[in-house]
């Protein structure tokens, strides 16, 4: 007869406090295929860990064990799972069945293992409804282990078995927790499977359930006690080829995607604690992606309040530098004495798409006006610019009209003046558009008519020098011709930058342009308007990352609860895990399983945040828009604040289903079904 199982010279210890403790001495024997053995013993005789060496599901045994001419030494964990898989029908004492799943699901569970190479077919659903057609428990497919007596819940652990079509059977006391009648009937089965050429392995104490096997192999203090150990071992054996498909165990995403149908499975199983657990997740991230969108809407729209007041402006400022050296001054590219406007201007506007508008600015103080005998008892601002000027300084007219290009390039005697001019000159400003008034230059030199055309609001400046009140703006060509030398040079630019411009950065890249093109020969500086913006995105940027701070708190607590869950679902389903190892799943699988569990958690409930945070925000703003005078409804969609969401979401699915996987991944088949 053909030998199925070969054990040669098996010994194994168990460690112990104070020495090892030996269990099996050098046990040998044979066992043919087809043949029906009962392996008998006492307690403590060795004969359940023969049961494990024999499953594969116990490594550490010195000597050789050969099933199908395949050493189970020389198989790695996850050949062994595969091996035992496709090999070897395991049916415990105790069922093993899992809970929550019905009588069909629990026989097909085999076909799940390997999670890296198993595909549920049609097929598999039709044998698994016909061998329970077999062993006569058919009406009961769709009913769960709890709702089964004892005798029936073992012939579903028969059946699934039998699933596999395996070579060998190991049955663990598989009549030791049934009335005599199931256990006749148990019997009456494993008997019929030998006959039809299975090899069943019985693991008993009980002599009339060993008296019913071919052969019976009797186990005391970790030897064979009897002669019947049968036929005499094969020597030398050449295992043979493994026909076992390869493993691809290193793909992980291939391995978790085939895991998902179990997790949901798990997950639908459990759906009420799932669901409480979810719950921390879901307000984390609904608090998160809230806070950083209406974080950054609040930014943008105070930034945009700024920039209504004009703070989206910069005033470029550049000086001869007078303190280089002859030496020094050659070296420089360029010698600056005062800003362009064919080379200079034109340059900058055409490198920074973040200048909208630009224009000189050319001011001097220390002048007066008059008209009809009377003056202006305050010196008085005299400013040179062009149109662009009153649009970049959000300037408002009381009366007339602003001077247009035309009058710049014509270089006319027109002017714009603030209120306190015509006021202190007894003029109505509604009358002073039209009216010619005489600006006299500090020096006393240079009088000119000036036809005033139009009349500014009043206006407030945080700088105390200077009074917008008492100015005269002309355009900057106009300065040029009637003013000294000194004062015609433009040495300040008035710029305007596009709507969501960094103002402090584009400040500092037209300062560098300058540097570069006129090296230390020139001194350029931007106003504190640029501080001031920049100041105030960094402080509203972090007040936004403080807002979401506390969201990712909320979310790093749902991930405690998840992680939580999970590691009390390792305790309470540590037989599940041993049965699912001892059917074939890989330690990687297990895994991967409990890692996809939490991550999947942690996503279904990150997406139901995301939307619930998404509701969130858009009815805050609405809120806003209702009881806030100046806020208009708008949608926003932050993406940035959906792609952290999304990261964060992750992160913790991976960080609190990490634990739980490795310590499910570590256990042994052994001690997961041992336990209580």
């Amino acid at each position: 007869m053909e030998p199925l199982i070969q054990a040669r010279k098996v010994s194994f210890s168990y460690a112990s406090e104070n020495r090892p403790k030996q269990v099996l001495q050098d046990v040998s024997f044979t066992i043919n295929r087809g043949e029906m053995v009962a392996i008998q013993g006492p307690s403590g005789s060795g004969k359940s860990t023969l049961f494990y060496l024999l499953g594969g599901m116990l490594a550490g045994a010195s000597g050789s064990i050969r099933i199908l001419n395949t050493e189970l030494a020389g198989l790695n964990d996850s050949e062994l799972a595969l091996f035992r898989n496709r090999h070897i029908g395991f049916v415990f004492q105790q069922f093993h069945l899992l809970a929550r799943a019905n009588v069909l699901q629990n026989i097909l569970l085999p076909t799940s293992y390997p999670v890296e190479t198993a595909q549920v077919t049609p097929a598999d659903h039709a044998r698994a409804r016909d061998l329970t057609k077999k062993l006569g428990i058919h009406d009961l497919a769709e009913s769960l282990p709890n709702q089964l007596s004892g005798g029936q819940q073992q012939r579903v652990a028969i059946a699934r078995a039998l699933m596999r079509d395996v070579d060998l059977i190991l049955a663990d006391e598989p009549t030791g927790s049934l009335d005599s009648q199931s256990a006749a009937q148990v019997m009456d089965v494993l008997k019929e499977l030998g006959r039809s050429g299975k090899t069943v392995v019985i693991i008993t104490h009980d002599h009339e359930i060993a008296r019913q096997c071919q052969r019976i192999l009797e186990f005391k203090d970790g030897k064979i006690q009897n002669a019947e150990t049968s036929p005499q071992l094969t020597e030398n054996v050449t295992p043979a080829p493994s026909t076992n498909p390869p493993l691809w165990g290193n793909n992980r995403t291939k391995l978790a995607l085939r895991s998902l149908p179990t997790v949901f499975g798990n997950i639908w199983r459990n759906k009420l604690k799932s669901m409480l657990t979810m719950v921390g997740i879901s307000i984390g991230t609904a608090s998160v992606l809230s806070m950083l969108s209406l974080g950054e809407f609040t930014k943008r729209r105070m930034l945009e309040g700024y920039e209504s007041l004009g703070v989206n402006k910069i005033r470029l400022t550049g000086y001869r530098n007078w303190r280089l050296s002859a030496d020094e001054l050659r070296k420089s590219p360029a010698i600056f004495q005062s800003f362009q406007m064919a080379t200079d201007v034109k340059s900058i506007t055409e490198i920074f798409p973040e200048i909208a508008q630009i224009s000189p600015f050319i001011v001097s103080w220390g002048s007066k006006a008059s008209y009809g005998g009377k003056q202006v008892t305050e010196d008085i601002f005299l400013e040179g610019t062009n149109p662009s000027y009153f649009t970049i300084t959000s300037g408002k007219l009381r009366s007339g009209e602003f001077f247009d290009q035309h009058h710049v390039d014509r270089r006319d005697r027109v002017c714009v003046v603030g209120p306190d001019v015509p006021k202190m000159l007894q003029i109505r400003p509604d009358d002073a558009p039209g009216i010619f008034i005489n600006i006299t230059a500090r020096d006393g030199k240079g009088a000119f008519p000036c036809k005033m055309i139009g009349v500014l609001e009043s206006q407030r400046s945080e700088e105390q020098w200077y009074k917008p009140n008492l100015r005269v703006v002309m355009p900057y060509t106009t300065v040029q011709t009637t003013g000294n030398i000194w004062d015609s040079q433009i040495r300040s630019l008035a710029i305007g930058l596009a709507r969501g411009a960094d103002v402090a950065a584009t400040g500092a890249k037209i300062v560098n342009y300058f540097e570069g093109v006129y090296g230390k020969s020139g001194e350029f500086n931007v106003d504190q308007n640029s501080k001031l913006v920049s100041e105030m995105k960094r402080f509203l940027t972090l007040f936004t990352w403080l807002l979401a701070s506390v969201a990712f708190l909320t979310l790093a607590v749902g991930g405690v609860g998840i992680h939580n869950m999970m590691l009390v679902a390792v305790s309470d389903r540590l037989k599940e895990i041993g049965l699912r190892k001892a059917l074939g799943a890989t330690a990687a699988s297990i895994r991967v399983l409990f890692l996809a569990e939490a991550i999947t958690l942690c996503g279904t409930a990150g997406l139901i945040g995301m939307v619930a945070g998404y509701g969130v925000c858009q009815g805050a703003i609405y809120m806003a828009s209702k009881l806030m005078k100046g806020v208009e409804y708008e949608w926003v969609f932050n993406p940035w604040a959906f792609a952290i969401s999304g990261i964060a979401i992750v992160t913790v699915g991976i960080l609190s289903g990490l634990m739980p996987a490795l310590k499910a991944e570590s256990l042994t088949v052994i001690d997961a079904l041992r336990s209580e």
